[in-house]
């Protein structure tokens, strides 16, 4: 019927067509197949916000969550009894095409978008209920570190209205940037702490008083670039493998640009005059495309935000 006719129903369908598909999905021990099945309709049901609210339809998070629990982080994976094919690394260019095919038929991918789409309906108490839940697991010198944080990454909503921030971001958000300024050698998890702090930022701009972190914003920034320093060249292999994502970074520092204070533009216009002599022709390596992906995103993002401010 979608693919003839498109979204052609009442509000008051569309509601119940949503609800009986995310039951239908978050069936516990359903097939992994039917489960996709399910997982792409329901994220094509949900694809457009605009058509509904907050007020119109509200979604359990607990269910998604232990669905994503028993698939990504399964305790009898590794010992053959089931298998769950995971989105693989980009490791070349040349073979870019064909993992992006299989990242998007992925049950991972999947899985994060569809959690994505239900994310701005998860009810006004949700972030305290994950809070209780995953802020046991935040301990840095253990591995549940990475799972508490890629939780609050993939799950925490970021768009409620200002009048419930009292109930979202402001119970988590001094809690995680201290956690973030205090960490130094760039652990595994600090990609996915910057993911949500772009996000954050994006989803609330004008709310977040980021003057105090925006130094230190833009030297972990620098930092990521993996930029060569000194005759020897020496860069360090783990600043590689987790450096920032680009997108995000762009995403980030654009919500941060205008109001008041200059404080972001001076800092922007600094780091710019520090990578400038990268860009040379006689310059050529690793970094180039890093920078010129952030440049590129950087006006693309600037003039995305630009269109839906004025």
């Amino acid at each position: 019927y979608m693919r003839l006719y498109g979204r052609k129903f009442s509000k008051e369908d569309h509601v119940l067509f949503i609800k009986l598909l995310y039951e239908l999905v978050t069936i516990p021990r359903l097939e992994i197949s039917m489960m996709q099945g399910l997982a792409r309709l329901l994220i094509n049901l949900l694809k457009k916000k605009e058509l509904l609210s907050r007020e119109d339809l509200e979604l359990p998070w607990r269910p998604l969550y232990e669905l994503h629990d028993r698939i990504l982080f399964s305790k009898t994976e590794h010992l053959g009894l089931n298998w769950f094919p995971n989105s693989p690394c980009h490791r070349s260019a040349t073979k870019l095409i064909m993992l992006k095919l299989v990242q998007r038929c992925s049950v991972e991918s999947v899985l994060k978008t569809l959690v994505k789409n239900c994310r701005p309906y998860f009810s006004e108490t949700a972030t305290q209920e994950m809070l209780d839940e995953w802020r046991p697991l935040l301990c840095p010198f253990d591995v549940t570190m990475q799972r508490a944080i890629s939780y609050f990454e993939l799950f925490l909503p970021t768009t409620l209205p200002p009048e419930l921030h009292h109930k979202g971001f402001k119970l988590w958000f001094d809690e995680l940037i201290n956690l973030w300024v205090s960490v130094q050698n760039l652990p595994s998890w600090e990609v996915h702490l910057v993911n949500l702090f772009a996000r954050l930022a994006n989803d609330n701009i004008g709310y977040i008083d980021w003057d105090p972190y925006i130094p230190k914003i833009f030297t972990r920034v620098l930092r990521s670039l993996n930029l060569p320093v000194g005759t020897g060249q020496m860069m360090v292999p783990r600043y590689i493998t987790n450096a920032y994502d680009i997108s995000h970074v762009v995403l980030w520092v654009s919500s941060l640009l205008g109001g008041p204070s200059k404080q972001t533009q001076a800092q922007l216009s600094g780091l710019f005059n520090s990578i400038t002599s990268f860009f040379h022709p006689s310059n050529h390596g690793r970094w180039l495309v890093s920078q010129s992906v952030f440049f590129i995103n950087g006006c693309k993002t600037e003039g995305t935000i630009r269109k839906l401010t004025c």
